[in-house]
């Protein structure tokens, strides 16, 4: 599957799930998406942290995408450019044709948050050495210090 790697408007890409989780999957899979939106807000997160989120343009031009919680965290955190992976192709995860995608397709339109949207701390603090140098132990290190 060939792709081009481009600078979008989170708000010009839509969700193709009505509901996401409350938390990232593996390798990030201990921090909330309230959680990162948060650090993006206040600069201790970059979303070039994340990898670029995939989407497809379909036929009516419409970027469809296929990693919603970052999605999510972005047009949550106010971004106004990130880099997108555009597929040549479209992904299982399209929303079928009918009143939901068209609900979904609306620039306005955020799924809901499963499990609830946390306020509170992440648990990723008992799993980063303090000699952790990724962009997540950084985190870790500068949440701690809070």
């Amino acid at each position: 599957m060939g792709y081009q790697i481009v600078d979008v408007d989170p708000k010009d890409l839509r969700f193709t799930q009505t509901s996401i989780g409350s938390k990232f999957q593996s390798p990030y899979r201990h921090i909330f998406v309230e959680r990162a939106r948060e650090n993006i807000e206040k600069g201790l997160m970059k979303s070039d942290e994340f990898p670029p989120i995939e989407v497809y343009k379909d036929e009516q031009g419409i970027m469809w995408s296929k990693d919603n919680r970052r999605l999510w965290v972005f047009r949550k955190a106010g971004l106004t450019s990130v880099s997108v992976k555009l597929l040549d192709s479209p992904f299982s995860r399209m929303p079928p044709a009918g009143p939901e995608r068209e609900e979904m397709a609306a620039q306005d339109y955020f799924p809901e948050v499963r499990g609830g949207v946390h306020q509170v701390g992440i648990t990723v603090h008992d799993y980063c050495a303090d000699d952790d140098n990724s962009s997540i132990g950084i985190l870790v290190r500068q949440l701690r210090s809070m």
